[in-house]
């Protein structure tokens, strides 16, 4: 029961999931970047950054968290020229992240309303974010600048804008992070890189 995902765009896509050996189908138009926790529970959130929860006796997503608010600049949801969620995550903490255009958001304890933000500003070539990925003390990023790595608390350049990465994500049973561009997928295994067409 640890497969779901969610089809279409913000506000035209549906929730599916698989459950008890079975597809199951939500349509609602707000939910996306679908994840599972440790404990089979799954977790989506909304465009402007409402988080829902759905365990296995629920019917439909519940909403559990309230949207993050940048209070750095200032504005919401939709602060900086229309801001939305560009993704969702775990680390092995069980800290959930999300990823925003201006930075990225953290919920340190998932039983208290309250996000932390980190800003972009602090990596060496800020842009949009468009997906993220995590693992234990690893998170990748990637914008219009190309892929970043945050070890600990240090960013790391690890490829330029030449490649165009459109999606990351980590694959943890090979260990490793496959990182999407148009034509080619990557899977980066610390220092080895497969290259598929």
């Amino acid at each position: 029961g640890h497969v779901a995902t969610c089809r279409g765009s913000y506000w035209t896509g549906a929730l599916r999931y698989y459950d008890k050996n079975t597809w199951r189908v939500i349509v609602d138009p707000q939910v996306s970047f679908p994840v599972f926790d440790d404990h089979n529970i799954l977790w989506l959130t909304d465009l402007v950054g409402n988080v829902y929860r759905m365990k296995e006796s629920d019917s439909a997503p519940v909403k559990v968290l309230s949207q993050p608010i940048n209070y750095r600049s200032g504005g919401g949801a939709f602060s900086g020229g229309g801001e939305v969620v560009t993704g969702l995550n775990f680390d092995d903490k069980g800290h959930l992240w999300m990823g925003k255009e201006s930075g990225l958001f953290v919920v340190p304890d998932n039983a208290i309303d309250l996000f932390d933000f980190v800003p972009l500003c602090t990596i060496a070539v800020p842009g949009r974010l468009r997906d993220i990925a995590s693992t234990v003390d690893t998170a990748w990023m990637i914008n219009e600048a190309g892929l970043t790595m945050l070890a600990g608390e240090n960013f790391v350049k690890l490829d330029g804008p030449e490649k165009k990465f459109t999606a990351i994500y980590y694959d943890e049973f090979r260990k490793g992070l496959w990182a999407c561009y148009p034509g080619k997928a990557e899977l980066r295994q610390g220092d080895n890189i497969t290259v598929f067409n």
